[in-house]
């Protein structure tokens, strides 16, 4: 007989084994959730999915709408969605894709015997028309969340803005940036959205075996987790921060006598599904959360009313212009003097019109930025993590990727042939990680905001027993629920006071 070659028999006897490897942790994440799941190493990607793009498409919104629902279409946007304003009725912006893991390296999931985790994420976009849920960068971070464990909901909302182009011209808050009527209504109108999308997925959920079999996902309820990237993170915040109908009209003054109650009846989850205990965590990336004015330095003040405050991690970088990382005042639009009306608005209301209570020279609101709801959440005991990057805007840099130049990007300002095809670049947004790419360090951050949510779920509380938790400028690579620290801040700073003293001055003057 002729004998096998070693090497066969030994690739053979390594397959099996990884093969059993994967159904037994399969097969423990099934039973007992909480110390299998903290057994995976999610800086990296433990499950495989189908496709990058989501495998199923669900409508969250009634088939039939009721009469107070309505939708925006400004003829004034970026998209030439239409030549006049309209109102849309049908609710065909209500829906949601799904992300799941499908195998644990050969080993298939069952999902009849075994539900995961959820995220349910909102896409930034400004509230612009033209922004969606098929942005590359949410498509990419949903795709990632999922190879790690979680079933992803990446959850399309109302979109229709208007933006006031007027800036502060003096004093301490020159080159602040008006807020509009419009959009103080797309916040609210999206947060309406954002809370009907959790309800409609924890419910389709409950029906899962009588109405939804089919479904080739199911998610654990108790073990919900939601995010947003920019405009997403404040829809995100406002669905799990902003428990009281009361908070989120003090924060948006006067929006709900024209859009009525943050919680409607225009979805399969209706009002009647509470979901805030649920809710086990948050992932912010370069969002912000509006407070009254007079509450800027005490803000736990103001979510003093919420019954439960779930952990969250924010992502943000200093020089962003857009949500200041450590909050800045917002100045409500006064009425214009020509042109476009952003302080009053008419279309797709429950009322005539909306009136922002805006002059020309008062403070109105506060915009906390990711450093403010940090210290908050320092203050009241809740665990938080931090990641600055000091060089970072609003988002991450563009990469260098002009083909045959790997110190160029592409000219997104090139208006004519005599304009270069391909400027300078340096990709510097890499929270200290020497990551090179916005492929990458979108990987560390989901590597980061996975792990933080594992600890959330774990046995031992680890989110309690984090001793840094301020990362500027520094790599993190604590993984598992293990809370002790494993990360390159020694550079900088070792103990949570030196931390706390550490800011990208002190950065700067190193470096």
């Amino acid at each position: 007989m002729k004998k096998m070659p070693l090497i066969f028999i030994l690739s053979i006897s390594i397959c099996y084994n990884l093969k059993a490897q994967d159904s037994s942790i399969v097969a423990n994440i099934c039973s007992n959730f909480g110390s299998a799941f903290c057994s995976l190493d999610l800086r990296s990607s433990q499950f495989t999915i189908d496709s990058m793009v989501g495998v199923d498409t669900v409508v969250y919104g009634l088939s039939t709408m009721p009469s107070d629902y309505k939708d925006v279409r400004y003829s004034l946007n970026s998209c030439g969605v239409s030549a006049t304003t309209i109102c849309e009725t049908d609710g065909d912006s209500l829906y949601y894709q799904v992300y799941y893991p499908k195998k644990r390296g050969n080993v298939p999931i069952n999902y009849n015997n075994c539900k995961f985790p959820a995220l349910i994420l909102f896409h930034g976009g400004s509230y612009d028309e033209c922004g969606s849920l098929y942005n590359p960068g949410i498509v990419f971070l949903a795709n990632e969340y999922a190879k790690r464990g979680f079933v992803v909901f990446n959850v399309e909302y109302r979109r229709g803005v208007l933006i006031d182009p007027r800036k502060i011209l003096t004093g301490p808050f020159a080159g602040t940036q008006y807020t509009s009527a419009q959009q103080l209504l797309a916040i609210y109108r999206a947060s309406q959205d954002a809370r009907g999308a959790i309800r409609s997925i924890i419910k389709r959920q409950r029906n899962h075996s009588a109405s939804f079999s089919d479904d080739p996902y199911q998610i654990d309820t108790n073990k919900l987790f939601v995010g947003g990237v920019s405009a997403g993170s404040i829809v995100a915040m406002n669905a799990v921060y902003y428990q009281k109908q009361f908070m989120i009209d003090a924060a948006y003054p006067g929006v709900s006598t024209a859009l009525g109650s943050i919680d409607q009846n225009f979805y399969y989850g209706d009002p009647s599904v509470e979901y805030a205990s649920l809710i086990k965590g948050l992932v912010n990336m370069w969002g912000a959360m509006i407070i009254p004015k007079d509450l800027y330095a005490t803000p736990e003040d103001f979510f003093a009313y919420n019954d439960y405050m779930p952990p969250i991690i924010s992502f943000c970088g200093k020089g962003d212009d857009i949500f200041t990382f450590d909050g800045e005042p917002i100045f409500l639009s006064p009425p214009p003097t020509t042109g476009i009306n952003v302080n009053t608005e008419t279309n797709c209301l429950l009322t005539s019109s909306y009136t922002v209570p805006g002059t020309s020279t008062n403070i109105d609101l506060f915009q906390m930025g990711s450093a403010n709801i940090y210290d908050m959440f320092r203050r009241i005991g809740v665990p938080t993590e931090f990641y600055l990057d000091c060089t970072m805007m609003h988002g991450l840099d563009d990469d260098c990727n002009c083909p045959g130049q790997p110190d160029f990007k592409k000219n997104q300002e090139r208006h004519n042939e005599n304009d270069p095809l391909c400027i300078s670049c340096v990709f510097d947004s890499d929270f200290g990680t020497i990551l090179t790419n916005s492929d990458d360090v979108n990987i560390y951050m989901v590597g980061r905001g996975s792990t933080f949510f594992q600890g959330a779920m774990s046995p031992s509380n680890t989110l309690y027993n984090l001793n840094i938790t301020k990362f500027i400028e520094c790599r993190n690579d604590r993984h598992g629920c293990n809370p002790g620290d494993e990360n390159e801040c020694g550079t900088y700073y070792d103990t949570i006071g030196e931390q706390d003293l550490f800011n990208c001055d002190s950065w700067e003057a190193i470096n």
